[in-house]
């Protein structure tokens, strides 16, 4: 073989292998666009389903619109919730309510009569008062009871000092109030038995025995 017809299937060899590399060169750049054309159906699909109105722009449904309405309006202290004691509910911090002093009134047993003549304002339902050596007592403006100046205490109305308003019933009698009820009854008792032996004593049936 010449160098010519040498060279000549060197140069052959050559320009095949040149084809065979640009085929799959082809080849893979068609797989290239295929990839970008399916990504760019994609996003162009999925685009066009994107709301870009902004959501304070967007409507409301009645649904939404009905819920929303239903909403607690914003609390604010002193106008659309109390506080307590001048403390708000809304700060988060712990509610402590601090226990006032309480005391009932008192009055001496010779000063009960004040309590017919209240002054303005009147005693409420549910007023208390201990009377010392009566007991507790509970106002009431219910007239349910007679007046007997130890039991039961009618107030009158401070306008005209004569219309009953309410009275004061004993609730829970003193001690010595309860012990001066059994002194009575025992000496009535006992009046009663020294009545009956006496009685049987000077019976003209036991004298005849």
């Amino acid at each position: 073989m010449s160098l010519e017809t040498q060279a000549l299937d060197a140069v052959a060899l050559a320009a095949t292998n040149q084809t065979i590399a640009a085929n799959a060169l082809r080849e893979a750049i068609d797989l290239l666009n295929e990839g970008y054309a399916a990504t760019k159906n994609t996003v162009d699909v999925n685009l066009n389903l994107v709301d870009n109105i902004a959501d304070i722009d967007k409507a409301v449904s009645t649904a939404t619109a009905l819920l929303i309405a239903t909403k607690q309006i914003k609390l604010v202290d002193g106008d659309n919730i109390s506080t307590v004691n001048g403390n708000s509910l809304l700060s988060g911090d712990p509610l402590v309510i601090a226990r006032g002093a309480v005391e009932i009134p008192k009055l001496s047993y010779e000063d009960r009569g004040s309590l017919r003549t209240p002054v303005v304002p009147i005693p409420t339902n549910g007023d208390v008062v201990n009377i010392v050596s009566l007991g507790h007592f509970q106002y009431a403006s219910d007239l349910e009871f007679v007046d007997d100046d130890e039991m039961v205490i009618v107030a009158v109305s401070p306008a005209d000092g004569l219309t009953p308003v309410g009275q004061w019933v004993m609730s829970h009698p003193s001690f010595e109030w309860t012990e001066a009820q059994k002194m009575f009854e025992d000496a009535v008792q006992m009046d009663y038995m020294e009545d009956v032996v006496s009685n049987h004593t000077q019976s003209p049936y036991l004298n005849k025995h």
